[in-house]
């Protein structure tokens, strides 16, 4: 029995390296640095984009006024010219 039980002098020296460390607990994580604080996100759209919204908006309306007027002066166009 005493013959079965291998000690650390009979082991080869690079098992032994290999071993080293399997029944020790899991190192500890480095403490965490402080984070920087972000500033407070602000709430809402820039107001570039109101202005942005606004002047595409009125240029929508008047493309769509002036498609409308032209098509307008067309019609009397040809009805008082006479070409269909």
């Amino acid at each position: 029995m005493a013959e079965a039980q291998e000690t650390n002098d009979d082991l080869d020296p690079d098992q032994v390296d290999e071993n080293l460390g399997e029944n020790e607990p899991p190192a500890e994580p480095p403490p965490k640095e402080k984070q920087e604080e972000c500033p407070p996100c602000e709430v809402g759209a820039p107001a570039w984009m109101a202005t942005f919204a606004d002047m595409a908006t009125l240029l929508m309306a008047f493309f769509c006024t002036h498609s409308v007027f032209r098509q307008r002066q067309r019609a009397e166009i040809r009805a008082g010219s006479g070409i269909r």
